[in-house]
């Protein structure tokens, strides 16, 4: 028998028992689809998980926390309390952390909370954070409309492209609570219109609104000048940032206001930074790098650790969904070779039949063999194309519905891709193949005259 007469008398006898046929390849599409699908939102969770990864920052920035703040400092490979080993983010130190081999830029940062005004509007809430602007490009601050921070700037601020949310009309009497809505409009522009800032809390109130407490004596505010807007990026879209060196002077006058009005001796406060920056030139020197700082004696935090622990998580999720569709795709095979060994007792006959007119035993093993084949690819490829459909539907319903709670960030809930198709193709018809093996020996050693025999 050539191919091709091999080729059309499979076919035809898969159509004979199309009721049968069908189910079978039915029961291999829910298979193939279910394993597809699981997959799918294996990947999706580990695509969602490195979106979030790059969301919180930089890969390649490693984070000192000061240990004065820490309850725990890290020694060793394990963290212990607090002792009489605390290290200062000192000039010293930061000295050290810069000659690391693999470092390329190091920065200081201090955080302070002030109150702003521009006009009628007001932000309760104005975080302002100090780091060395000579780092900036550095540390990826990229500007979408402006400038970054340049040495002869005096009380200069690069906005991110949220903070201006954070003001409101302060003379309006709807609520001053600013709801998010990624298509709402910033009420003035930063860039043009003139920003006071203030350690006062009551400054830009009106007296109907000043705190029932205690009154404050007045201060003037600072003028702010705004050189920039920095381009979405969620880890910064949410500060204002000044040169490190302003920030201590504006930090150290906030507390001696605060000193003043709770009757206070004042004294010239110290100002320790809140943490230390550190750039690594690429990814492979991270590790290098936190080592050489926890052997200085510091914490080093980095967001490759969670990456790390994402990826592994993810790597566990996807194996698990993967087993669970493999569950559906084994009892799959379970049905093709059930239909393969029905098959062949009822085309007992036939076989003999076959062999005695002069078909060899190759030629009968690759009939059923290629009838098994055949369910298992058709079945695969109309689980493709199930899969594409329910992952379409499960993207565009799904994100619409994350993103109408403000919490969606976009990605594909369900990511099939090119070669999750492919593979899944030629893993149906493997498996097809496989279920049709020992029911394709049996007929192989049929005794001619038996067969024939048989009613």
């Amino acid at each position: 028998m050539s191919n091709s007469d091999v080729f059309s008398m499979a076919f035809r006898n898969l159509f004979k028992r199309k009721m049968r046929t069908f189910l079978t390849i039915l029961s291999v599409i829910i298979g193939s689809a279910s394993i597809i699908m699981m997959i799918s939102f294996g990947l999706g969770i580990n695509e969602s998980y490195n979106n979030t990864i790059n969301r919180m920052g930089d890969i390649t920035t490693i984070t000192i926390p000061n240990p004065a703040s820490q309850m725990y400092f890290y020694e060793g490979d394990g963290l212990s309390p607090q002792s009489n080993k605390v290290l200062p983010l000192d000039e010293n130190n930061i000295k050290k952390i810069k000659n690391i081999e693999g470092v390329s830029a190091v920065s200081p940062s201090l955080q302070i909370s002030l109150i702003a005004v521009c006009g009628k509007y007001r932000s309760d809430y104005f975080p302002i954070m100090g780091i060395d602007r000579e780092t900036m490009q550095a540390f990826g601050f990229e500007i979408q409309d402006g400038r970054l921070l340049e040495s002869t700037d005096k009380m200069t601020a690069i906005f991110g492209s949220q903070v201006v949310f954070n003001f409101y009309n302060s003379r309006s009497r709807s609520s001053n609570y600013y709801m998010y809505d990624p298509n709402a409009e910033p009420l003035f522009d930063v860039m043009k219109e003139k920003i006071m800032i203030s350690y006062d809390y009551n400054y830009g109130m009106t007296k109907s609104l000043e705190s029932d407490g205690p009154q404050t004596k007045s201060i003037k505010p600072i003028n702010l000048k705004v050189a920039g807007i920095l381009e979405k990026s969620d880890d910064k879209d949410y500060f204002v940032y000044m040169d490190i060196n302003e920030v201590k002077k504006l930090r150290q006058e906030q507390i001696k206001f605060e000193q003043s009005n709770s009757n206070q001796k004042t004294k010239a406060p110290k100002i320790e930074y809140d943490s230390l920056l550190v750039k690594c030139t690429d990814i492979n020197t991270v590790e290098t790098v936190k080592s050489e700082i926890e052997s200085l004696g510091f914490r080093a935090q980095t967001l490759f650790d969670y990456a790390e622990d994402m990826k592994q998580m993810s790597s566990s999720i996807q194996l698990f969904l993967g087993f669970i569709g493999g569950i559906s795709l084994f009892v799959a095979a379970i049905g093709i070779a059930n239909t393969m060994i029905m098959s062949i007792y009822e085309r007992t006959r036939e076989i003999g039949i076959m062999k005695v007119i002069g078909a060899s035993i190759n030629d009968i093993k690759k009939l059923f063999l290629l009838e098994a084949s055949l369910i298992g690819f058709f079945g695969g490829l109309f689980g493709v194309g199930l899969s594409l459909l329910v992952s379409i539907f499960i993207n565009k319903v799904g994100i619409s519905f994350l993103a109408n709670m403000s919490s969606g960030d976009g990605t594909s809930i369900s990511i099939i891709p090119l070669w999750l198709i492919v593979l899944s193709l030629v893993f149906s018809a493997a498996i097809g193949l496989i279920s049709g093996y020992f029911p394709a020996r049996r007929a192989m050693n049929l005794s001619a005259i038996s067969a024939i025999r048989i009613e």
